[in-house]
């Protein structure tokens, strides 16, 4: 800084010298003569001409000179006013290091929330409500009240509804539909447990139930089974059983108790495309079954207290079944 401005200091003496310049050169061009001391410049032997363009002359060169000096010198002016920020440097030796720890700042001086806020939990998804026996089906699901049997593993899709369809069992246009051509031998259903004192009522319809061989009978069968062992071979069927391979072979309804192979003949066959309303009733000890308001049966004792109700199928390798089961209704006493 000390240096810049000892420049111009030098530049403002000479813009003090050079002023005086431009005036004395038009002076001298005009008179011819100047005396100063023992300066003496005479240009008399010029003609007047000659000097108003020597005196044009020194005028430009003048001009051409001062000019450019006094910008330059405004701008070291203009350098000089504005200060420079400058940083400080820190006095490292004011730092003194203690063993006295630093307090803790409280977390909740951060988190407190203000009085009048009113604090928004975020938005958790709910979980899908399971449907009760009958209005799922209604509602084109195979709810979780419901457990598969027998034979695969299988998942819940994200409504809560059993993916049957490798079984041929679904729940479409508010039934429990059942549609299956099984390569092989297949016996397959859904239980529900029920307390010893239950009403189950619901309609069934059949549209082909075949078997292409007689000793391997093709049934949809309804029942009540054990619930801490849920075999339909140890609970009580109520069947309807394709016995023969003919194609007008009748659909026969069978009564099969728990460990028996055989069934004993129910009233009339049933016709395709016949739709019944089915109720088994539980009263303790005793399972009444009603076909269209009649009972098929005696009251029969029921040898087990844990209780479940059955829905399923058997079709042996080349055989069909289509059926539906819907106004399906639970009541437990």
């Amino acid at each position: 800084m000390a240096d810049l401005a000892q420049w111009l200091l030098y530049v403002i003496v000479a813009l003090t010298v050079l002023l005086f310049f431009g005036p004395i050169v038009a002076i001298v061009s005009l008179i011819g003569r100047l005396e100063i001391g023992s300066l003496k410049i005479n240009l008399r032997h010029i003609g007047r001409l000659g000097r108003a363009i020597l005196g044009i002359i020194g005028i430009v060169v003048w001009l051409s000179v001062y000019i450019p000096l006094v910008s330059l010198a405004s701008q070291r002016i203009v350098e000089i006013s504005t200060p420079t920020p400058s940083i400080s440097a820190v006095n490292t030796s004011a730092v003194i290091l203690t063993d006295t720890p630093i307090p803790a700042i409280p977390t909740s001086a951060f988190t407190s929330t203000p009085t009048n806020q009113v604090a928004v939990s975020p938005t958790l998804p709910l979980p899908t409500p399971t449907l009760a026996a009958g209005k799922d089906f209604e509602a084109g699901c195979i709810s979780q009240v419901w457990t598969p049997y027998r034979g695969g593993s299988h998942a819940a899709d994200e409504k809560g509804c059993w993916q049957l369809f490798d079984w041929g069992i679904s729940a479409q246009s508010s039934s429990l539909l059942f549609s299956q051509q099984p390569p092989s031998d297949e016996s397959h259903g859904i239980y529900i447990s029920i307390s010893q004192n239950s009403i189950v009522e619901f309609t069934v319809s059949i549209d082909r139930l075949y078997t292409p061989v007689d000793a391997n009978p093709a049934n949809l069968a309804f029942g009540i089974l054990p619930s801490d062992s849920p075999d339909p071979t140890k609970g009580i069927l109520f069947l309807f059983q394709v016995e023969t391979s003919w194609q007008d072979s009748p659909v026969f309804l069978k009564l099969r108790m728990p460990g028996e192979k055989l069934s004993g003949y129910l009233g009339p066959h049933y016709q395709y495309g016949d739709v019944h309303k089915i109720k088994f009733q539980l009263d303790g000890l005793l399972l009444t079954i009603y076909r269209d308001d009649e009972e098929v049966s005696e009251p029969i004792n029921v040898p087990f207290s844990s209780r479940a109700f059955w829905i399923g199928y058997t079709v042996p390798s080349g055989g069909s079944i289509s059926a539906n089961v819907s106004g399906l209704s639970v009541q437990q006493k």
